[in-house]
Parts: C-alpha cells; sequence; structure tokens
C-alpha cells in the first residue's frame, strides 16, 4: 500500500509542559509515518509559547511535515502564524 499515514496527538484537557512536547513530537518522528500532527487545549498564555517552541525545535530536526495547533479561543494565533514557527498548517 502506498497510502500516506497521519500520525496525530491531541490532548483536549491541557499543554503538557516543554519538555514532554518535544518527547511526544520525537516520539512520532521516530514512526513510520507521513505527516505529524499535535494538538492541545492552551490554559495559560505560557501553553502557546511552549507550543510553538516545541514545534519549531522539532521540525529542524524532523523530516516529516509537522502541524501543531493550540485550540479554543487562547490558541488562534497558533493557527494564523503557524508558518512563523515551522508549522506546515498554515
Amino acid at each position: 500500500n502506498n497510502v500516506p499515514v497521519l500520525e496525530s496527538y491531541y490532548n483536549m484537557k491541557e499543554t503538557p509542559s516543554l519538555v514532554d512536547l518535544k518527547d511526544v513530537l520525537g516520539q512520532m518522528a521516530n514512526e513510520q509515518v507521513d505527516f505529524i500532527k499535535l494538538a492541545v487545549q492552551p490554559n495559560q498564555h505560557r501553553d502557546i509559547l511552549n507550543l510553538m517552541e516545541a514545534t519549531l525545535t522539532a521540525s529542524e530536526t524532523i523530516d516529516q511535515p509537522l502541524v501543531s495547533v493550540a485550540l479554543g479561543p487562547m490558541g488562534t494565533i497558533t493557527r494564523l502564524s503557524g508558518r512563523s514557527f515551522n508549522s506546515a498548517g498554515e
């Protein structure tokens, strides 16, 4: 089968710590997948910055296209400016 594979991680309750976000992205990048998507629920503004930093860092070392978004009104900035931190979702 020549079917593209998307691996996704959703956390609808919170945003994991920066270290955990980087770990999740690294683990997904090590799988036999073509695309990676990460979606989290921010509960504080620091969550947005952590998501952006984890995405930028991961994009510098992984081969797969990566889309990351923060959900809800607080996460709007991640959906509008994703390209600024190398999220392919824009």
